[in-house]
């Protein structure tokens, strides 16, 4: 079974115990200013990646554990808007903001069980 964020519950759903959580990696994306890179770069002093991309700048990053029904932190996305506009004041304002759901298990193990 492979049901990535959402297998802790679908394998509750069949009595078995599994100690995954869930990672959250935030994107913000620039919509103007994917031509200001012709590559990705990483800005590790703050944590995110900027790449170019045929609809924008994208730039993704700061992980945290949150689950799957936890809101959208904004200071999350403030931190990689703030960063981005301080590399490239002319990437102008990031207007799409999202999460991306990523398993997680304890010290990156796989789990591997008979059902």
């Amino acid at each position: 079974m492979a049901a990535g964020a959402h297998s802790r519950k679908l394998t509750a759903s069949i009595g078995d115990r599994v100690l995954l959580d869930t990672e959250r990696g935030y994107h913000v994306l620039f919509p103007q200013a994917g031509h200001l890179l012709s590559r990705p770069v990483c800005y590790p002093e703050h944590g995110f990646y900027m790449v170019p991309m045929a609809d924008g700048l994208r730039a993704a990053g700061t992980v945290e554990l949150g689950g799957l029904a936890t809101p959208l932190n904004p200071r999350r996305t403030a931190t990689i808007r703030d960063g981005v506009k301080m590399l490239l004041p002319a990437a102008g304002h990031g207007s799409d903001e999202w999460l991306g759901f990523r398993p997680s298990m304890p010290g990156s193990l796989l789990v591997i069980v008979s059902v």
